[in-house]
């Protein structure tokens, strides 16, 4: 017993002074240093539980221990120049070596530098290029004309006459100030040839209609065009056109050749309905103003139809067929009938006008129309196809005179003659629709 009691005594002293050691941080040396493997069976419970917390607090040490090596040596690499993210400035390069430093910042010098190059190099080049545009728009405007066939070219309205309750007329001019071509005859080649027309756009609509521009009236300048239109009921092109003012813009585009008249013409017959006298002054004016071939003018004679009196106010009638009466002028004159009578008077003999009114039962009827014909057939002969009916004006009229015409390859064109005249002999004369 007093063995057991020396052995118990022995073992616990033994157990009390590992405590002791694993406590103060000596547990290992003290464990390995055991005299005997016997002794480790003698290990409580509370001691295993104990060496397992002191083996996690050894790991949660060395993990601690390991982080703090590892990020001094990040904090060594960073220093040594290693590039870092800045939201403000982007990548940016730490270094605490001086000739790095001075390194980065001839770098940064040298980017300045060539982003001023890049960019004065820059504006360079977009004001050559605007340069270069702006000598392209002023040579081309030097270089165009007017009028373009394709495109359509604004104009201005400077002025509008009212010839009557249903017709206007409007003087256009373009907005191409000091243009070369508005000296001094920017429609020099148009008026030479004969009968030429331009289309108006309406931008509402999308539409485009073509009208026979009026020669000089009343010597209004020779670089403004000038348009006889008619007010239609329900007609969208003639409705844009009479809500314009002064100082209106309107789009033209053309011109558009209508008929060539041939240099060897000796006699002219037009038939003329409502505007369709447009299209007759500019053969007045071609024939007597612009074109004399050895001092000799072809003889014109047009016969205007109108249904009321206001159309032609202050024309006369020459001879009416059937009627011996002559109609005074008036005193109101529209501009229309001023140049016919300035024409007769400059050229006596050579224009005869003559005047129908529906609203004073003077009409154009059928017998009066080959009544026409026949009366010129009697003059003495003129060279062989030197004779040339022109017939103008609504669809109804020229019907009625010529017949229709008609759609051919997209276009409309001539059509069979019918009508009145396509019941007379006329071989020696070339008829034309306009």
């Amino acid at each position: 017993m007093k063995r057991f009691h020396r052995d118990s005594q022995r073992i616990k002293s033994i157990l009390t002074t590992r405590l002791i050691k694993f406590r103060s941080g000596n547990f290992n040396a003290s464990y390995n240093q055991a005299p005997c493997k016997s002794f480790t069976s003698f290990i409580f419970c509370q001691d295993k539980n104990e060496l397992k917390r002191q083996d996690n607090l050894c790991l949660i040490k060395n993990g601690i221990h390991e982080t703090c090596l590892r990020s001094t040596r990040t904090y060594d690499r960073i220093s040594d120049g290693r590039r870092y993210f800045n939201s403000k400035r982007g990548y940016q390069t730490v270094s605490h070596d001086p000739h790095l430093n001075l390194k980065n910042d001839e770098n940064s010098r040298s980017s300045r530098y060539k982003k001023k190059i890049f960019l004065g190099g820059g504006i360079i080049s977009l004001f050559s290029l605007v340069w270069f545009f702006v000598e392209e728009y002023v040579q081309d405007n030097k270089l165009r004309p007017i009028l373009n066939p394709t495109k359509f070219t604004p104009f201005e309205i400077v002025k509008r006459d009212t010839i009557s309750s249903t017709s206007f007329l409007l003087t256009l001019q373009t907005y191409l100030k000091n243009h070369p071509s508005l000296e001094p005859d920017p429609y020099k080649e148009w008026w030479e040839k004969g009968i030429w027309s331009v289309e108006a756009k309406q931008p509402e609509m999308q539409i485009a209609r073509s009208y026979t521009p009026l020669p000089p009236l009343s010597g209004e300048s020779m670089e403004n065009i000038q348009l006889f239109v008619r007010k239609e009921y329900r007609g969208e092109m003639t409705s844009y056109l009479n809500r314009l003012y002064t100082g209106s813009p309107l789009q033209l585009r053309g011109p558009r050749q209508e008929f060539e008249i041939p240099k060897e013409v000796s006699q002219v017959l037009f038939f003329a309905g409502g505007t369709g006298i447009a299209p007759a002054l500019q053969v007045v004016y071609h024939l007597l103003e612009r074109r004399i071939v050895n001092g000799n003018c072809p003889s014109i004679h047009i016969v205007w139809a109108n249904r009321r009196k206001e159309d032609c106010q202050g024309g006369g009638r020459d001879v009416v067929i059937g009627k011996n009466s002559l109609t005074s002028p008036g005193e109101n004159h529209n501009p229309i009938v001023k140049y016919l009578q300035e024409m007769q008077r400059l050229h006596p003999g050579q224009l005869k006008v003559q005047y129908y009114i529906d609203e004073e039962n003077i009409i154009l009827t059928p017998k009066t129309v080959v009544q026409h014909v026949t009366r010129l057939n009697k003059k003495p002969p003129y060279p062989e196809g030197s004779r040339l009916i022109l017939v103008s004006g609504p669809e109804g009229f020229v019907e009625f005179i010529a017949g229709p015409r008609k759609l051919e390859n997209g276009k409309l064109g001539q059509g069979k003659l019918g009508g009145v005249l396509g019941n007379i002999n006329l071989k020696e004369w070339n008829i034309w629709k306009l």
